[in-house]
């Protein structure tokens, strides 16, 4: 689940001169509570049960830090679990699960990587700008998907075609080191960015250390020995190892900008793949791969 504050849900208000938590996103899945101006509360409302939830959410924390950690290491958004008192969080809570039928809340605590007070810009389906008010901050959030594929397409642009998406670009093109400035100008040129942060962007992303390259080599990594989607046809044809190569391309990156200090990169939205999309993995790509017209680049 992304960070990225949907405004609307609920919003502050002060009680008694303190500011009272809100949920800031719901999506599929999952809850972020805004728990205060550092830390997010993430919770798992994907049962009715707040129990099965609680053993979910412990089952996911261990997947992260013994399979998402080593192949990340430290650009996966630091995590921490914790217990809150069920009571503490009820009136939030009990509009995504009926059935609180724990004491205790178990929840996934991590960093706020999108400062309160910065405004956001959608650029579209898949980028996001979040910006202070005098731009002397930025942060940059964006789900790169396929970066790597055993395709002679592009699996993100033709997956957008097939999505109707009018997007001229995808992030797999970012790796290609003569592309980068005008496509980094190009996906900017309506945010009004300051061209320190162009240059600056431009010049880590031709680094070898990067986020994107990070995540290209380990789902090239993971990619290696697991079966083409649209040739499964049951779950039990899915391996933990076809689970971990889709979770590596759905996560999502913040790269922070603050002018004179080095950018800094996270990745967040590393959950375990339930087993039971395996009908949705081979429908779509199924789909792609009968396009006429597949993209290349």
């Amino acid at each position: 689940m992304s960070q990225t504050h949907v405004m609307g849900l609920q919003q502050w208000k002060p009680v008694n001169g303190r500011l009272v938590m809100k949920v800031v996103h719901k999506g599929n899945a999952n809850i972020l509570i805004d728990a205060d101006d550092h830390w997010l509360w993430r919770i798992c409302v994907r049962d009715d049960e707040l129990k099965k939830n609680n053993e979910y959410t412990a089952k996911n924390v261990d997947y992260i830090m013994n399979v998402a950690k080593p192949l990340l290491g430290d650009m996966l958004c630091e995590i921490s679990i914790t217990h809150v008192p069920t009571e503490k969080i009820s009136h939030l809570l009990q509009l995504y699960v009926s059935n609180l039928n724990d004491d205790v809340t178990t929840v996934i605590k991590l960093p706020n990587l999108i400062p309160r007070s910065y405004q956001c810009h959608v650029v579209d389906h898949f980028t996001k700008l979040h910006f202070s008010d005098n731009m002397k901050g930025i942060v940059w959030e964006f789900k790169p998907k396929w970066l790597w594929s055993d395709l002679d397409i592009c699996r993100n642009c033709t997956h957008n075609r097939l999505k109707e998406r009018e997007i001229s670009y995808c992030y797999s093109m970012l790796l290609m080191e003569d592309k980068v400035a005008h496509l980094i100008t190009e996906i900017f040129s309506k945010a009004c960015v300051p061209p320190q942060f162009i240059e600056d962007v431009c010049n880590y992303l031709k680094q070898d250390d990067t986020v994107l390259r990070k995540l290209y080599r380990v789902q090239e990594q993971a990619g290696q020995h697991i079966p083409s989607l649209k040739s499964l046809k049951c779950i039990d044809d899915v391996s933990d190892d076809l689970c971990l190569s889709m979770m590596l391309k759905d996560v999502t990156c913040f790269l922070r900008w603050e002018g004179d200090k080095p950018i800094s990169a996270k990745i967040v939205d590393v959950d375990m793949k339930p087993k039971t999309k395996w009908q949705h993995w081979a429908k779509t790509q199924s789909e792609i791969e009968s396009i006429p017209d597949g993209v290349l680049h």
